[in-house]
């Protein structure tokens, strides 16, 4: 009798079944971490922004305004949020703004909270919020406060990530679950 060894149909199924189940799970697993990545990325953003700010303020002996503003994402057509941030230095001569670099939009979405952030203490659409640093690298906010920014995965609620900015010294330093 020569019978020849081979998998039968059912079994082929059921592997089948079993790489596609284990596909899934891989799949929603690299979207959590993109979606955690992109959130750190906003983060750094917005460091480096306060940072830059608090550092041109006091090399150039001026104040620096850092904003933060409510558009619409272009990219996948998500609703107006806190997206976009500029820095502008102001020019004593001319007694006006002027932008410091470009703006910055946080990866997709990425937005700041307002229900979460201290800083944030206009919600409306197209609106602006504002952080002064002066000559000395302080900030124009009232000292005897916290102030916290607080960016969030649109997708998910659990995870965000909170920057906290000392009015004083100009400082900041992070908060992650």
């Amino acid at each position: 009798m020569n019978r020849r060894a081979a998998f039968s149909l059912i079994e082929l199924l059921t592997v089948v079944a079993v790489i596609g189940i284990l596909a899934s799970l891989a799949v929603s697993s690299v979207g959590g971490i993109m979606s955690g990545r992109n959130l750190a990325r906003a983060g750094d953003q917005v460091l480096d922004q306060f940072s830059l700010a608090r550092q041109s303020a006091l090399s150039k002996n001026a104040r620096v305004r850092w904003l933060i503003t409510s558009v619409a994402d272009g990219r996948n057509g998500d609703p107006a949020a806190f997206r976009r941030m500029q820095l502008e230095i102001f020019d004593p001569a001319m007694r006006e703004w002027k932008p410091l670099g470009r703006s910055v939009t946080f990866p997709l979405a990425v937005t700041a909270d307002p229900a979460r952030s201290s800083l944030l203490t206009n919600s409306a659409s197209g609106a602006t919020n504002t952080v002064t640093f002066l000559a000395n690298g302080r900030t124009a906010l009232n000292p005897n406060d916290i102030y916290a920014l607080t960016l969030a995965d649109a997708k998910t609620t659990n995870n965000f990530i909170t920057i906290q900015l000392y009015p004083i010294s100009g400082r900041c330093r992070t908060f992650q679950p």
